[in-house]
Formats: C-alpha cells, sequence, structure tokens
C-alpha cells in the first residue's frame, strides 16, 4: 500500500524558487482533506479553477511589478517574494496562477499558491479586484497553499502548510479568508499509511471517548520497537510507528475503517487540540492517525 505522499512539495525545488507544481495533490491526499473538513467537499480546488489568459497575465505582472518597485511599503532584501514572481518568466508560464471571483462581488480577482521564491514554504496571493487591471493595492499574501475555496463575502478556505527541511508533518486548515491563521486546524504525519481502496469511510459523523490510553500511530499496525535512527532525528525517544499517546477520556472523530489481514479492526482518527494537555508521549505533533479498535 502506498505511503502518503510528501504533501504539496519538492523541498530541493521550492528552496530554488521553482515553478513546480503545488496544488497537484494525488487521490489518497485529497480524500484526507475531504475526510478532515467534510462540509468542503464541494468546494472549488485550486486545479478547478480557470488560468488567466497568458497575455492579460503578462500584463498584470508587469504593473504589479511596477507597483512593488514603487510602493514606500516595498523592503529591500535579498529576495522579494512579489518581485521574482513578476520578473521570472517561468512563474509565468507555471500554471499555479488562477483567477476566480473570490469574494463575489462581481469582480475577477487574481490568484497565485505555489512555491515561495524566497522561502523553503508556500506561499499564497491573492490580487483583489483583478479585472480589467490590478491595481496598487497590495495582495494579501499568507504562508500557506490554497487547496480549496468556496467564493463569497468572506471566503471559505482549506489551506497546507508543509513541514520544512525534513520535519514530516504537515498542517491541513479550515479557516475564512479574513483570519487564515485560524480556524480547525490538523498536523498530519505525511508517512501515514493512508490505504484509500479498502478504507470504509462512515456515512455519518462517528466519535468515540477513548476507555484507555490512545495511541494514535502511523500505520494501522502495532509496531513499539525502538527507533535509533528516528530517535537522533527527532531529539526524542521515537517508538515504532507511534506518533502520540493520550490519556484515557479523550474524544476522537472517526474518518474511517479498515480490517488489517489478521481480522483486527483499526480507525483512522482525527483529534482535536483541545485535547493537547490530555498527551503524554508526543514522538511526532501528529493530530490524525491510526487506532486499534
Amino acid at each position: 500500500m502506498p505511503k502518503l505522499t510528501k504533501i504539496l512539495l519538492t523541498l530541493a525545488v521550492c528552496a530554488m524558487g521553482s515553478s513546480a507544481s503545488f496544488g497537484t495533490a494525488p487521490d489518497d491526499d485529497a480524500l484526507l482533506v475531504d475526510l478532515l473538513f467534510p462540509e468542503s467537499a464541494s468546494w472549488q480546488t485550486l486545479a478547478d479553477l480557470p488560468e488567466p489568459d497568458p497575455s492579460w497575465l503578462a500584463r498584470q505582472l508587469e504593473r504589479i511589478r511596477l507597483f512593488h518597485r514603487l510602493s514606500p511599503e516595498t523592503k529591500s532584501g535579498p529576495c522579494s517574494t512579489i518581485g521574482r514572481l513578476t520578473g521570472d518568466s517561468t512563474y509565468r508560464a507555471s500554471g499555479l496562477f488562477r483567477v476566480l471571483d473570490v469574494d463575489a462581488d462581481g469582480t475577477k480577482d487574481l490568484l497565485y499558491s505555489g512555491g515561495s521564491p524566497c522561502a523553503e514554504a508556500p506561499v499564497t496571493l491573492i490580487w483583489m479586484h483583478a479585472w480589467p487591471d490590478v491595481t496598487d493595492r497590495a495582495p494579501l499574501q499568507f504562508p500557506f497553499e490554497l487547496l480549496k475555496v468556496q467564493p463569497g463575502p468572506d471566503p471559505n478556505m482549506v489551506l497546507a502548510k508543509p513541514g520544512c527541511c525534513g520535519d514530516p508533518m504537515t498542517s491541513y486548515l479550515s479557516s475564512r479568508l479574513s483570519r487564515p491563521h485560524s480556524g480547525t486546524q490538523f498536523a498530519i504525519d505525511t508517512r501515514m499509511e493512508l490505504p484509500s481502496p479498502n478504507l470504509e469511510i462512515p456515512t455519518a459523523e462517528t466519535r468515540f471517548t477513548a476507555e484507555s490510553e490512545l495511541v494514535l500511530r502511523s500505520e494501522p499496525t502495532v509496531n513499539d520497537a525502538y527507533d535509533a535512527s528516528q530517535s537522533d532525528f527527532a531529539g526524542r525517544a521515537v517508538f515504532g510507528n507511534v506518533s502520540r499517546k493520550y490519556m484515557r477520556g479523550v474524544t476522537a472523530r472517526v474518518l474511517g475503517s479498515v480490517t488489517d489481514p489478521q481480522g483486527a479492526r483499526w480507525s483512522l482518527v482525527a483529534v482535536d487540540r483541545s485535547h493537547l494537555p490530555q498527551v503524554f508521549y508526543e514522538a511526532w505533533p501528529a493530530d490524525v492517525g491510526w487506532v486499534a479498535r
């Protein structure tokens, strides 16, 4: 069964500011987003949004570059995200620029969501009221990748932020455009196994309360062996596929279930961050994982 892919980035390429594709999440990743945020199932994905006309985009990027250079808020430095995005022709042809009336006010907006030219991280920028031409208003900017959006006066979004520099954790966030750093958030270990062909997804929201300690694992199998290599990397004791251990009494939401070859039942669960005070062991700060039922 394939491992959940390294979500939404190739670190080396991002560090170079490449136009490599973010937002082309494989099927397992798309399924995971829908399981975590079922309300977003009908929202538009970034890949669903139309690309701008190339000649129109070229004109707008030149206008943005000029506005950026003349802005009194522009800071000089070794790298400017907007300067690189508008000045490097590879971004123009990257397929990462999209158009959408994000705030449903009748005017198209211009979006970029992908690798940051200046950091090993994603970035999303939205130039509001970009039609027929962008204005000198600074774009909305936040250090996440935009996965899904529901247009409206205060749009809903699903965002993702991969870990940096070998960190296996990726954070998923469902929030409003006016508050992109708040909302419902879950951290995922990108090495987590997601057997989507065999995953039994509940038809209604299902929760359970742990009657003993809850052990969150990255795979639907028991492995408690001390891992010296991962312990050295993490700077703490890591045991097999254990991500976290919670005290008895925590409530978890069931995202799906499988039966292993030995007939044991496993559930993929998400644990709300309100239960963080009940964590008594943590190898990786994952809010989602497998538990034996």
